[in-house]
This record gives structure tokens, sequence and C-alpha cells, in this order.
């Protein structure tokens, strides 16, 4: 099966851009096969996380997935509604069993879905650029106009977390 550049480009710019309105600190997309796969975000996660960062990071690792969905969307291809790497919904798993809270990756899929639906210029544009460099550093990055995350996302969280079980 031939890889999808697009698909790939637009999974990898959904986390920086999450990444950036959690105000993590994102360092590279790489949008081309290394050892870790067909690309590939690097971010900074903080030492001595709270349960809240641990749940940003959660919605962080699941905006590939989610990216891949708003894309599908946009441009459907057979078989790419979620092709992003499954290891991301392990990882949002351990970060949310880590916050104490009760595990559900739909919840958190739901919200990063919201967030880069409500930032998708930014998206696009992440990924535009991560297309034509192969390796883009993320601090090259402009927000413009500074998105930000929604001042009630704990709230929504639970409300996707608990009610939509």
């Amino acid at each position: 099966m031939a890889i999808d550049l697009e698909v790939i480009a637009y999974h990898e710019a959904g986390h920086p851009v999450v990444a950036i309105i959690c105000r993590f600190i994102g360092t590279e997309i790489v949008v081309r096969d290394s050892e870790h796969g067909h690309g590939h975000v690097a971010w900074q996660i903080p030492d001595n996380l709270t349960a809240d960062d641990l749940q940003l990071a959660a919605l962080v690792t699941a905006s590939g997935l989610a990216a891949d969905a708003l894309l599908y969307r946009i441009k459907p291809r057979p078989g790419s509604e979620f092709s992003g790497h499954f290891n991301d919904q392990l990882q949002v798993n351990e970060f949310i069993r880590n916050s104490g809270h009760a595990v559900n990756f739909n919840g958190y899929l739901a919200l990063a879905m919201k967030i880069l639906g409500d930032n998708w210029s930014f998206v696009d544009q992440v990924a535009q650029y991560s297309i034509q460099s192969n390796q883009l550093r993320v601090t090259a990055l402009d927000p413009g106009s500074s998105p930000a995350l929604p001042a009630d996302w704990k709230r929504m969280l639970d409300f996707l977390t608990v009610e939509g079980e």
C-alpha cells in the first residue's frame, strides 16, 4: 500500500497544533520514513506533571488521530479515516490512567477534534509546510491569532468522558 504523504502530514500536524494550544513545547515535525515510522512529532513534556498536565498530554497525543478523522471528512480516502499510528491511542490511555481519571479514549479524541476543527487553518498551514520540507522545526510555526485552549476544557472533557461512555 502506497504511503499517502498528505495523510501523514495532517496526522503529524495535529500533534504540535494541540501541543502549542496546550502550552507544551514542540521541537520538530518529520513527514518521512525514520526510526519512528512514516512520520513523527517531538515535543517536550514537563517534569512533575500534574493531573491536568497529563490530561492535556493525552489531548496532544489523541490529536493525530483527530486530524486523520477531520481530514477524512474533507478529503475522504478509502481506509484513511483513522490511519494514524495506534500506539498513539495506547499512549493516550497511559496518560489518562496516570492522571487518575477513568480511561475513555473517545472523549479525548472528540475534544481534540473540536480543538483542531476550530483551528483547522493552522493545522492546514503546518501540514503544508511539513510536506514541503519533510522536517520542520515547531519553533518556526506562527500560530497567528494565538489559538487558545477552551476555558472550559476540563468541563468539556468531563462531559465527554463520563456522559459519553
